[in-house]
């Protein structure tokens, strides 16, 4: 199964972009045709709002396109395995590999009189794929939905929702490169220098306390204490 880019997709995402920016051409022109009206803050105010209003779909648009344009994703039943190839890279991704999946989107919520109508762009979502030393992968629905290269790696996810659904890059910061856990192994072999070996089994035994690289730390004070 191969998935690639959707131009019915890429023509809606185009739209979206094109028509923000043509307002904002004719708003801006409009302000250059007759100068005096920028002193006018009734015309210039919700201008600048509506300017600002329209503007998400332009960015969001631009980011979609950008991460998925020259990207294919296949699934290999035969490894179980997802090979997301980007020009002439290739990745291959394993489901032992992954630490941690996503679908971002916008919830569906009914409309309420009461909260009035959301400000959202239900039409972007996409799927991230997190594996280790915190290698992202993005697959965007420019390519295929989310929820079908999630169901076919076969294993949880956490959703996550935004109003204006932008590629987060922050997502899944949580999670240490081996470099980085070393680093946080070291700082705690330093502050748990001093205890005693009563101790250090205590923190190795206390999973909710304490972080996986700090009980880490732990283990290597003890075995050089024995």
């Amino acid at each position: 199964m191969k998935y690639k880019l959707k131009y019915d997709k890429l023509f809606i995402f185009l739209l979206s972009c094109i028509i923000p920016v043509l307002v904002w051409i004719i708003i801006i022109k409009g302000f250059i045709e007759y100068p005096e009206r920028l002193t006018n803050w009734i015309l210039c105010v919700p201008a600048i709002i509506f300017m600002l209003i329209i503007s998400p779909p332009i960015i969001l648009s631009l980011t979609y396109i950008i991460e998925d344009i020259n990207k294919s994703v296949m699934y290999d039943k035969s490894t179980h395995s997802v090979i997301i190839k980007k020009g002439r890279k290739e990745y291959v991704i394993n489901q032992a590999d992954i630490i941690a999946a996503y679908r971002i989107s916008v919830e569906k919520k009914p409309y309420s009189s009461n909260r009035g109508m959301r400000y959202c762009f239900p039409w972007f979502k996409y799927a991230l794929i997190i594996i280790k030393e915190r290698k992202r992968f993005f697959v965007t629905n420019l390519l295929c939905e989310p929820l079908e290269i999630l169901n076919l790696l076969n294993m949880e996810y956490k959703d996550i929702y935004y109003n204006v659904p932008i590629i987060d890059r922050g997502i899944g910061s949580e999670f240490l490169t081996t470099a980085e856990f070393n680093k946080k192994v070291l700082e705690f072999e330093d502050e748990f220098k001093n205890h005693s070996e009563q101790e250090l089994r205590g923190i190795i035994g206390d999973k909710k306390t304490y972080t996986d690289y700090s009980r880490q730390a732990a283990r290597n004070l003890l075995k050089g204490k024995t």
